[in-house]
């Protein structure tokens, strides 16, 4: 476990919180390792660390499981997170990282939630070819309406990403010595999820609280594929190396696709600081998998949350945790 101690960080920062037990909460902070295997021999390694900040700070409700404060209380909060993935298949080897900012504003006496996320993304490695390299940004806006026991939101994300793998020297046979061409794959992918989610909270005749969510996607992906050839030129006399110039295009494929999804969990609240999560979900262009994780809550400030998710050939484990000031 490459990144396990990345688990330790909260607990070395639970300074920054007070002694005791508060009513009132401003932030936390959390990390968490997962480990998958996506089939075809393809696995990957995500290490994540986050910080949120509550800038009206979020009071517990007695009658509620402790921990939701974001779900049930209806908490405005401003957030940062960074991702480090390490994929692995065949010859292939990545490393990638994603910023990503986030916040929600609730309004209407937390009636209404308004959402924004914006995130960017970059990766190099190694493949049998050669090297590989990407990079990508994206922008979440969601929109949450509370009626009763119900929340409604509303979400879209759209992220463009372009990607380029070298694929070796390529010389044509008629040119000088003096020239050498280098070839590329290059990927364009434009995307958008558009998600409608529904949020119904309740209690049991015990007076134990559950939590029922269900959402719905359909994602849009336009594809662009091509090779690209590059030309560089080497001074004979010097030996110095002008920059590549592209030397021609050829364009592989061009596709527009549309697939939907769909995700549904039930949360129970055993205790107050104990809730257990169950589901099964679909998301577009993925195979169905079924999930499951506990959230456990010390002293209403240490948090630890570890979940499975299992598909018919993949599988990823995670274990993270929080602690709040």
């Amino acid at each position: 476990m490459k990144y396990a101690g990345i688990l330790a960080l909260p607990f070395l920062l639970s300074p920054l919180a007070q002694a005791g037990v508060a009513e009132k909460y401003n932030g936390q902070v959390g990390a968490a390792y997962s480990a998958a295997d996506m089939g075809d021999d393809m696995t990957s390694e995500t290490a994540t660390v986050s910080a949120r900040w509550y800038p009206k700070g979020v009071t517990l409700n007695s009658r509620l499981p402790a921990f939701e404060i974001d779900q049930l209380n209806g908490a405005s909060y401003l957030s940062l997170q960074h991702d480090s993935e390490t994929t692995e298949q065949d010859a292939l080897d990545l490393d990638g990282s994603t910023q990503t900012l986030s916040g929600r504003w609730v309004l209407l006496n937390r009636k209404l939630f308004l959402g924004a996320s914006a995130g960017s993304m970059s990766a190099d490695g190694d493949s049998v070819s050669g090297s590989a390299e990407a990079d990508g940004n994206s922008l979440e806006l969601s929109l949450g309406v509370r009626t009763g026991q119900l929340i409604t939101t509303l979400s879209r994300v759209s992220s463009t990403s372009e990607s380029e793998a070298y694929l070796g020297d390529a010389t044509p046979t008629l040119h000088l010595a003096d020239y050498t061409y280098d070839l590329y794959a290059i990927a364009d992918v434009d995307s958008s999820i558009t998600s409608l989610g529904f949020s119904w909270v309740d209690r049991t005749p015990d007076n134990s609280v559950y939590l029922i969510e269900a959402n719905f996607h359909q994602l849009s992906l336009d594809t662009s594929l091509s090779n690209e050839l590059y030309e560089v030129y080497t001074n004979p006399e010097t030996g110095e190396k002008d920059a590549p110039e592209l030397y021609s295009r050829e364009e592989l494929l061009q596709s527009e696709q549309t697939y939907l999804g769909a995700d549904l969990a039930v949360t129970y609240f055993v205790q107050r600081n104990l809730g257990v999560t169950a589901g099964w979900m679909r998301m577009p262009g993925q195979s169905p998998k079924v999930f499951a994780e506990a959230t456990v809550l010390f002293a209403d400030r240490y948090e630890l949350t570890p979940a499975v998710a299992v598909g018919e050939d993949t599988h990823r484990m995670l274990l993270g945790g929080k602690v709040r000031f």
